[in-house]
């Protein structure tokens, strides 16, 4: 993987697990977080999915990320476009936050 895609994404997923520490994690639980990536050469672009899921109780049903005023969410936002992806965030069992890009869509 290019740096040019690598180092945003490393820094976008630093965000997410803090956020998961501080917010996700709960005492007496079976924390878990689970991380996938998924490389499909047969999409469009070759698009490749980054999947971040937590266990906790999940993103607020009000929670809109796109009127967020929290400095990690803005700092994800501004990652995911300098790479050119696109970003979904819901709820399922926990919090779950999709990260599609193409490393040949960046520079």
């Amino acid at each position: 993987m290019d740096k040019d895609v690598a180092v945003p994404l490393g820094l976008i997923l630093n965000e997410l697990l803090t956020n998961a520490f501080k917010y996700a994690m709960v005492d007496g639980n079976e924390n878990i977080i689970n991380i996938t990536l998924e490389e499909n050469a047969k999409s469009p672009g070759g698009l490749s999915k980054i999947t971040f899921r937590d266990n906790g109780p999940g993103m607020p049903s009000t929670f809109d990320l796109n009127k967020s005023s929290s400095l990690g969410m803005k700092v994800i936002q501004i990652l995911i476009k300098q790479i050119k992806g696109h970003l979904n965030m819901h709820n399922d069992h926990g919090n779950v936050v999709e990260l599609m890009f193409s490393s040949s869509n960046v520079k």
